[in-house]
C-alpha cells in the first residue's frame, strides 16, 4: 500500500511541472481542429491550411501509438499494484516507463502547438483568442468556468481535483476560479485515470492546480 501511495503521488507531482508555462486553454486553442474549424473566419492561406493539415496527420499518428503504449503500460502497472506482495523494482520501472511515455506525449502535443501557431499570423492568432470559447474551458465574467463535453444523455461527470498548495482536495463541481489564481489544469483518462483515483475516476480526472504563492481568497 505504501509504494502504490508513493507511486500515485510521484505520478501527479511530476505531471504538474511540464505545461507550467502554457495554459490548457491556449493548448486548446491552437489546437489542429480548432484551428481548421474556424479556418474561413481566420482567412487561411492555402498553404497555411496544407501545413497544418499536413502536421495534424503526421503527429496524430504517433501520438495514438504513444497514448496506445501509455494504456498498455498503465495497465501492466495498475494490475501489479492489485497484487498483495509488490515487485518494487517491477513497480518502478513501469513507473519509469509510464513518465517517460507521458513525457513524449507532451513533447508531441507542444511541438503541434508550436507549429501551428507559428504558421498563423499575429492578426489571426488574436481572432482566434478572441473568437469562439474552446470546447473544454470558457472564461465568464472573468473567472475560468470548465466546461465538460459529455455523451448524449449521460450524467455521469469527471472527478475533479483541487491542488492547492500540499493541500489535494476533491470536490463534485468545481467553483469559478481567478484565471491568476490557476497555474495549471489536466485532464487524465482511462487507466492513467483509475491507477491513480481507483474506480471513482472511471469517468476521467480534471486536475486544477492554485497558485500557491497567492492568496487563499
Amino acid at each position: 500500500m505504501y509504494i502504490k501511495h508513493l507511486l500515485a503521488v510521484w505520478a501527479v507531482l511530476w505531471s504538474f511541472t511540464a505545461f507550467a508555462q502554457i495554459s490548457q486553454r491556449e493548448m486548446t486553442n491552437y489546437s489542429a481542429e480548432r484551428v481548421m474549424k474556424y479556418r474561413n473566419k481566420l482567412g487561411l492561406e492555402p498553404g497555411q491550411v496544407d501545413f497544418i493539415k499536413k502536421v495534424y496527420n503526421t503527429n496524430s499518428a504517433e501520438f495514438n501509438n504513444l497514448k496506445w503504449d501509455l494504456d498498455e503500460t498503465n495497465l501492466q502497472l495498475s494490475e501489479l499494484l492489485d497484487h498483495p506482495k509488490i515487485d518494487s523494482e517491477a513497480a518502478m520501472q513501469l513507473m519509469e516507463k509510464v513518465m517517460a511515455l507521458e513525457s513524449e506525449i507532451k513533447i508531441k502535443r507542444l511541438s503541434v502547438y508550436l507549429s501551428i501557431k507559428n504558421q498563423l499570423t499575429p492578426e489571426q492568432q488574436e481572432l482566434l483568442s478572441d473568437g469562439s470559447p474552446s470546447d473544454d474551458m470558457v472564461l465568464v465574467d472573468g473567472s475560468v468556468a470548465l466546461k465538460v463535453r459529455k455523451s448524449k444523455g449521460s450524467k455521469e461527470e469527471p472527478l475533479y481535483v483541487i491542488v492547492e498548495g500540499s493541500e489535494t482536495r476533491i470536490v463534485e463541481k468545481p467553483k469559478q476560479f481567478d484565471p491568476n489564481d490557476i497555474e495549471s489544469v489536466q485532464v487524465l483518462k482511462g487507466a492513467s485515470a483509475e491507477t491513480l483515483y481507483g474506480s471513482k475516476a472511471k469517468n476521467g480526472v480534471v486536475i486544477i492546480k492554485l497558485d500557491k504563492k497567492r492568496k487563499k481568497k
